[in-house]
């Protein structure tokens, strides 16, 4: 069959398989893998390594009929040409939705493209659901049926008027009349892995829209990593992650 190449109107797309065995194989590789840091506390970050025929590795599927309707340029669409970056996208793409508030995945590293061969950053979202799935995967049912209140973590909170986060009997300390003070404002109206975009964080902070300054976008990132360096100097623990410039709240 001749290969059909991306182009203005039509660009591949590529998909995890996640009903194949390779896939479902590689599933239990991960779980196993998280679990190889238990016990788990909420914000761990795990990073685990795959590799084409040397690790458990998922079933990717092709699907060369996907219009560019976003009307990408040409440019972008010769990035997405490289099978290695649209795999990692792909592969991202599936972990998230997979183990929803369980496991946030992060963008893959690729280490080399032949073999395929990628870092993937992983943050234990919440514990109690790790183990349910690895439960049900037939993994560490021991462990499972064990797993006890010690390991659960009590939700954060912020309070305005003494300025601080509370988090698991730990008080962090924000400044006040600051961006890091109106950031938490902001990110405690949420429910814990309710995402928000960075352009609406910057809209309440800033009273304005963005307008489409890289400065902005990196405004709000280095924001979210000094609250979130306050909050790991005490705690040993990130609160706040961002996924393709979505940031949440992971307690």
């Amino acid at each position: 069959m001749q290969k059909i190449k991306s182009n203005e109107n039509v660009i591949k797309r590529i998909f995890v398989d996640e009903k194949s065995p390779k896939t479902i194989k590689f599933q239990k590789y991960v779980i196993e893998k998280v679990l190889e840091s238990q016990p788990l506390q909420i914000g761990d970050l795990i990073r685990i390594r795959i590799k084409e025929g040397e690790t458990p590795f998922p079933k990717f599927q092709e699907n060369v009929f996907y219009k560019n309707t976003n009307q990408w340029p040409p440019d972008v669409i010769a990035e997405f040409d490289s099978y290695s970056f649209e795999k990692s996208l792909a592969l991202m793409s599936y972990l998230s939705d997979k183990f929803d508030r369980a496991i946030i995945a992060d963008e893959p590293k690729i280490e080399q493209d032949v073999p395929l061969t990628l870092y993937i950053p992983l943050v234990a979202g919440e514990p109690s659901k790790i183990y349910n799935i690895a439960n049900q995967l037939g993994l560490n049912k021991e462990l499972f049926n064990n797993y006890v209140s010690k390991n659960k973590k009590s939700v954060s909170k912020f309070s305005e008027n003494s300025s601080e986060i509370a988090w698991n009997g730990i008080k962090i300390s924000i400044p006040k009349d600051t961006d890091e003070f109106d950031f938490c404002k902001i990110m405690f109206e949420l429910k814990p892995f309710q995402k928000i975009s960075w352009d609406l964080v910057f809209e309440k902070i800033e009273e304005s829209e963005p307008e489409g300054d890289k400065k902005e976008w990196h405004k709000i990132y280095n924001t979210m990593r000094r609250v979130n360096f306050k909050i790991h100097k005490e705690t040993g623990k990130n609160l706040f992650i961002i996924n393709n410039k979505n940031i949440c709240r992971i307690d």
